[in-house]
């Protein structure tokens, strides 16, 4: 499966502590841009930009994070986020489907689905994905806690991550993974940026 990544949304990261640790060191993050320079390239005016946050308070923007020998990429999508996750390790990269969790705005916590996943299934065991040594794997996660009846009950709806422009409201993803049979959570925190930089 190959996802059209939108080139008008960056992120951005700085370091989350895992709940576990990785056996092999962690690479040098990826040079980071400013905000500034990052809405030149996207637009200014564009008011659907993602951010992760921190408790630190970082604002470096950059589209991709490097974690344990693995290179993510981010982009939101109103109820899902699109990633790409490159393993550039010498081992196997499983990612645990049913070990990963989200909670949403909302503050409730529960799991994720992925892409040829159907909605009436969310809830049910997922099979694991395999990530070979410098291959990259392309897909999206959701969170099962906003899937619900649509408004005519006649089926079910994925609900937005957020609700409108203006929603500053955080979610967090906790990717369970397991590299050389040893477990591995990567914690993400996602918020959306209030047009920091409006259009004159």
């Amino acid at each position: 499966m190959k996802i059209v990544v939108p080139l008008s949304l960056f992120l951005i990261l700085t370091a989350c502590a895992p709940e576990l640790t990785a056996t092999s060191p962690a690479p040098a993050k990826p040079p980071a841009k400013t905000t500034q320079q990052s809405l030149s390239e996207s637009g200014a005016a564009d008011k659907r930009d993602f951010v992760l946050v921190t408790s630190s308070g970082g604002n470096s923007l950059t589209r991709l994070v490097a974690r344990d020998h693995l290179v993510y990429s981010f982009t939101y999508a109103v109820n899902r986020v699109y990633f790409t996750l490159k393993n550039t390790d010498i081992y196997p990269v499983t990612i645990l489907w049913d070990k990963s969790t989200m909670t949403d705005a909302d503050g409730a916590t529960g799991g994720l689905y992925h892409d040829k996943i159907a909605l009436a299934k969310v809830k049910e065991p997922q099979k694991n994905t395999l990530v070979e040594p410098g291959n990259t794997y392309e897909d999206f996660f959701a969170p099962a806690t906003l899937v619900v009846p649509n408004a005519k009950n006649t089926g079910l709806m994925q609900k937005p991550l957020l609700t409108g422009v203006k929603d500053s409201r955080t979610f967090t993803v906790n990717l369970a993974l397991e590299v050389n049979g040893q477990p591995l959570v990567h914690t993400f925190s996602f918020k959306k940026i209030i047009n920091p930089n409006p259009a004159k």
